[in-house]
């Protein structure tokens, strides 16, 4: 008997070792760069539900907002990042399952170990696990279910079959677009050698309900005062329409054959940047499944193409996350593709060349993902209520700015601010929650119930327009009702724009906000706004944070032409120049600044700027004014 046993040592590695590292090393990726504030787009608002067991919006997510409430009470490091932690255990969770998969597909734990760390590395999930959002979760629960279908079509063992219809009714839970799955699902179960009987697929559907069942909570949440953004919940017709995401269907195929074009089109760059290199394996994966198991193989393929074609018709910002799962089946093919050349002679190269496979995305995608030192919507959250009035109310179709605006009043920032979402003002339901503390108008109510009443819902396409014109419509009701007694703001999403007025009324720049008002007053042009320091755009690779600092350059470019029609040039100057460290080829500021010392009478600083609009913006309409001042001043 001897100490060492190779066979031993190999099978305690897949067994324990191998399993237990597929789960600590993404998960060590994923905390040391995950977000430690709020979160852009749905994050915020997703934390918010959880923390005062509101009600988000549809589907409603039951599963994840428990989660995220016992995470709440947690007496464990600082929200938000313990939240943002959610959706970085889940993803590293889905590693392990990738791990049991591909080890059940391939009986290789070397094969199984590299798909589960090339499903950790790749792109979308590393960044789902970095904030929370619904995606991460979702990959896990639908891994669980794989893994459990998948045993029982090779194994027949019941109690895997049983997990399988739990994880689908808790995926259903989280996040619904998972029936997508069930014919792939329907095709393992009806290919397996074992047909189940009739008392086995009673309980799986038992338990499939059951976990269903976890969206009672909307109805019982959505009447509660203070709990819902999203309004009331009185009948099942209601919570159906709630959980199938009737309001936005209208989403489907919007923006027509052009928007169709460019998702058709972007599909191969986005599937692309996922696992790089390592998408040559899955040519191989289709060969090893074809002779293994054909049903699994048509089941991912499927489910892939299912998953891709909705994504591509649904015009969401987000669509990135939904195709998570056709990533994670096409991963299984990408692990059986890679464990028939660990058989082969050159097994140490193989392993060498897997081992690069997973390391270049690391550091390729490393600068984008780290996500530590990201807290823009805090920032510009706190800057905006900062500024704000005593009981002022602040109006916004930025949805990022409203959560984060909330998410500073549950922590006691300015609860005299009423914080007003005009993405919402189209909905019934919320306007009765604003009613409960604060005057509505009787027609404001009317307005919204006829949207949702009106014969002309029934026409998806045109219901987003409408629903648009609508919360206009109710949100001028509001301001001419409210603006005698207190001072109200508007923050539009739309920062490109300038508006001077609105519905009539006059709009004066105040801070990074616009008041309202019916005449007009001094603007606000000396309000400190964020330091430029911090928000330079060549200092960050994510869009959001990009965007937060070209808003702040459009606002401090603003400020310095009303300066220059002031005729304070050396004030003007001065806040081109801010708009310009905010983001350095800023073509507004450019335009600008040359402008100035056109006016100014310096030919040379004129030239040299309005040179570099014209090669920043070779586009713009401006062009012809710039260019007719570029031939007075000569060469």
């Amino acid at each position: 008997m001897t100490l060492y046993n190779p066979a031993v040592q190999r099978a305690w590695l897949e067994r324990c070792g191998f399993p237990v590292l597929a789960g600590i090393l993404p998960l060590a990726l994923y905390l040391a760069t995950a977000c430690r504030s709020i979160f852009w787009v749905d994050s915020t608002e997703l934390m918010l539900v959880g923390r005062t067991l509101a009600v988000g919006h549809p589907p409603g997510y039951p599963l994840l907002t428990l989660i995220i409430r016992l995470f709440s009470l947690a007496p464990i490091l600082a929200l938000p990042f313990r939240l943002n932690l959610i959706a970085s255990l889940a993803a590293a969770g889905s590693c392990v399952m990738a791990y049991f998969i591909v080890k059940e597909l391939t009986g290789s734990g070397w094969a199984a170990f590299f798909s589960a760390l090339l499903w950790g590395a790749g792109f979308e999930l590393w960044q789902q696990a970095t904030a929370l959002e619904v995606y991460s979760l979702q990959a896990l629960l639908l891994s669980v279910l794989l893994f459990g279908v998948i045993r029982w079509n090779l194994t027949s063992e019941p109690g895997w079959l049983l997990i399988a219809f739990l994880a689908f009714g808790l995926g259903l839970a989280n996040h619904t677009p998972i029936v997508l799955w069930t014919p792939s699902l329907l095709i393992l179960l009806l290919s397996a050698p074992t047909k189940p009987e009739a008392r086995l697929l009673g309980l799986g559907l038992s338990l499939t309900a059951l976990a269903v069942c976890l969206y009672v909570y909307i109805p019982l949440r959505a009447g509660t005062p203070g709990a819902a953004s999203w309004g009331n919940v009185d009948s099942l017709s209601e919570l159906l329409q709630y959980v199938t995401g009737r309001v936005y269907r209208y989403r489907l195929l919007a923006g027509g054959s052009p928007y169709l074009g460019t998702q058709v089109s972007g599909m191969p760059a986005l599937f692309g940047k996922q696992f790089l290199g390592a998408w040559l394996l899955a040519v191989l994966g289709l060969t090893a499944l074809w002779r293994r198991s054909r049903a699994v193989l048509f089941s991912l393929l499927l489910a892939a193409a299912l998953v891709t074609v909705a994504a591509v018709e649904y015009n969401i910002p987000d669509k990135e996350g939904y195709l998570l799962p056709a990533y994670f089946a096409l991963l299984i093919l990408i692990g059986c593709g890679y464990a028939p050349l660990l058989k082969t002679r050159l097994r140490a190269a193989v392993m060498a060349v897997g081992t690069l496979l997973v390391a270049i995305p690391v550091v390729a995608f490393l600068p984008v993902q780290n996500r530590t030192r990201l807290q823009g919507l805090a920032d510009l959250s706190d800057a905006v209520i900062a500024g704000l009035p005593t009981n002022s109310a602040i109006f916004t179709d930025d949805y990022s700015l409203y959560q984060g605006l909330r998410w500073l009043q549950a922590e006691g920032r300015r609860p005299d601010v009423l914080v007003v979402s005009q993405y919402h003002l189209a909905i019934p339901g919320y306007l009765d929650q604003l009613r409960r503390n604060h005057p509505v108008p009787v027609q404001a109510s009317g307005a919204a119930d006829r949207l949702w009443s009106s014969a002309s819902r029934a026409n998806d396409a045109a219901f987003g327009e409408q629903a648009k014109a609508t919360s206009i419509q109710v949100m001028s009701l509001l301001v001419q009702d409210w603006l005698p007694s207190r001072r109200l703001f508007w923050f539009p999403a739309d920062f490109s724009s300038w508006p001077q007025d609105w519905e009539g009324l006059r709009l004066t720049m105040r801070g990074l906000c616009y008041e309202i008002g019916d005449s007009d007053t001094e603007p606000d042009l000396d309000s400190p706004l964020l330091p430029a320091g911090r928000y330079r755009s060549t200092l960050y690779r994510d869009i959001e944070t990009q965007d937060l600092c070209r808003r702040l350059a459009a606002t401090a470019s603003r400020r310095g032409i009303l300066q220059f029609a002031a005729d304070n040039s050396t004030e003007a100057i001065r806040n081109f120049d801010l708009a310009l460290q905010y983001f350095p080829d800023y073509p507004q500021a450019v335009e600008n600044k040359g402008m100035v010392f056109y006016f100014s009478e310096q030919p040379d600083s004129a030239r040299f700027y309005l040179n570099r609009f014209i090669a920043l913006e070779p586009t713009s309409p401006e062009l012809p004014k710039v260019r007719a001042i570029l031939a007075r001043l000569g060469n």
